[in-house]
């Protein structure tokens, strides 16, 4: 994304089939990853990065993508409650922010 070769990552939006990931380094990462609660920063680093606006992170949303929902438009209904499906150990919490909902 910035031409850097340090500290380099993978970034994919789904990581469901077919898995496409894209090279990025840890700075950008980090900004694109926030992107949803601090869009000035992401919208700031694509401007200066992108430069014919076909770039795989200037096509990125600023709405969180709805993952679930494909997966149970595919695979039915009960794919919805992931926690009844691997419960989380006693004493872990997540907070409902960090669990994108509808």
């Amino acid at each position: 994304m910035t031409g850097s070769n340090q500290n380099i990552g993978v970034h994919s939006e789904n990581y469901y089939e077919p898995w496409n990931s894209f090279a990025i380094s840890a700075g950008p990462h980090s900004i694109l990853h926030r992107r949803f609660s601090n869009p000035q920063s992401w919208l700031r680093l694509v401007e200066q990065h992108a430069v014919t606006g076909e770039e795989w992170f200037h096509q990125l949303k600023l709405e969180p993508i709805d993952l679930a929902a494909g997966l149970r438009a595919e695979h039915g209904p009960e794919i919805a409650d992931i926690f009844a499906r691997a419960p989380l150990p006693k004493g872990i919490t997540v907070p409902r922010a960090q669990i994108y909902t509808e």
